[in-house]
């Protein structure tokens, strides 16, 4: 094949010499006077603040719905119901105090395990998540709760075991999903327990 042949054309001036220029001057862009970053940063703590006042609120209205409960029965006479909602109640409220995830996450997780062992009668406190999450589902347990109750115990493992610290918010959340697991198997009242309406 024949040669090919390039040609490059120099950039440089016939002279040879290039002559150097200055820097063009800086931009003023003077100083930041927008007050948005400090109104976000507030708008922000305050909904952080609102919400552990809900929290704690809330928790506080649960706790003495669940003393008013202790004192008109004793343990042995409350439903399984009762007795996992005053234990998650406590665990809301050590969280509000100490921050203490792992404590809360594994409160939750023994609350839940000893409920279904105790409404469905076999050993969920034995059972992995994954065991658990095939028990329920063979033993025709509402799917929407064994929904439920899979998220939340992998929620609680990542929190105790790979020490996760999910957002308040989150944790707000787990605790409700928790008392939601408890309340959709909560037996409907026999019609002499009804109250009837004057």
């Amino acid at each position: 094949t024949p040669a090919s042949v390039i040609e490059i054309a120099s950039v440089l001036p016939s002279s040879g010499q290039i002559e150097p220029r200055d820097l063009k001057p800086q931009a003023n862009l003077g100083s930041s006077t927008s007050p948005a970053p400090v109104l976000i940063s507030f708008a922000v703590i305050l909904a952080a603040l609102a919400i552990l006042v809900v929290m704690r609120r809330n928790l506080r209205f649960a706790k003495r719905r669940s003393e008013s409960l202790a004192e008109s029965f004793s343990p042995e006479e409350l439903e399984p119901e009762d007795q996992a909602r005053a234990i998650l109640d406590q665990a809301g409220l050590e969280f509000l105090d100490a921050h203490d995830y792992g404590a809360y996450y594994a409160a939750i997780a023994q609350a839940i395990r000893n409920y279904l062992t105790e409404r469905y009668g076999f050993p969920a406190f034995a059972l992995t998540t994954g065991e658990l999450d095939h028990e329920m589902q063979r033993r025709g347990v509402d799917r929407w709760q064994t929904r439920l109750v899979n998220g939340l115990l992998s929620q609680c493992d990542t929190s105790v075991y790979a020490h996760y610290s999910p957002a308040l918010e989150r944790a707000d959340a787990d605790l409700n999903s928790a008392y939601e697991i408890i309340e959709i198997s909560r037996p409907a009242p026999s019609p002499e327990d009804e109250v009837p309406v004057a």
